[in-house]
């Protein structure tokens, strides 16, 4: 679906430029869903937005948990 939305026509998963340009484009999405909050928007990249906006921040497994601890330090 996001390729899509940014001109990709046929997608290929193993295509590194077409992965980084898809997930850029939905991580820009996320950030501006969540007003610019690079935690969340990283919690719903990783957890998903339904996940997210069901349960709140506080309830992230660990999985997620640690994929932000890993990336924001």
């Amino acid at each position: 679906e996001w390729a899509g939305k940014i001109g990709i026509q046929n997608p290929d998963i193993n295509n590194p430029e077409q992965n980084r340009a898809v997930g850029s484009a939905y991580e820009q999405f996320l950030l501006n869903r969540y007003g610019g909050n690079v935690g969340r928007s990283l919690a719903a990249y990783n957890w998903g937005m339904g996940n997210l906006n069901k349960y709140g921040l506080e309830a992230a497994p660990a999985e997620t948990q640690n994929y932000l601890k890993n990336i924001l330090g």
